[in-house]
């Protein structure tokens, strides 16, 4: 097998990698929103990225992620988030075991 042949080979697996590693860094953007260490900016563009990724599966969470970042009542907004970060985590362990 030529080095080029080799690339070509481990070139899907390493996407696979890369992929993950957006979906990772999207989640730990949410997480950090909750302990109050990322933007509201780089949440929704996180929620973005989850949505492209994985379609309907997690419209309803990050709907009630969305709707909780402009709640004036903190108490409401971290329950919220946690229960809609906690869905979609659980979704992205499930979906990146099956795959």
């Amino acid at each position: 097998m030529t080095p080029a042949e080799n690339r070509q080979a481990v070139q899907p697996y390493i996407d696979d990698f890369a992929k993950y590693r957006i979906v990772k860094d999207a989640v730990r953007a949410l997480r950090n929103f909750s302990a109050g260490k990322t933007r509201v900016r780089d949440v929704l563009n996180a929620l973005g990225v989850l949505e492209e990724r994985f379609g309907m599966h997690i419209i309803s969470p990050c709907a009630a992620m969305r709707r909780a970042i402009h709640l004036k009542n903190e108490i409401a907004r971290e329950q919220i988030c946690f229960d809609a970060i906690d869905s979609i985590e659980a979704y992205v362990r499930a979906e990146h075991c099956a795959a």
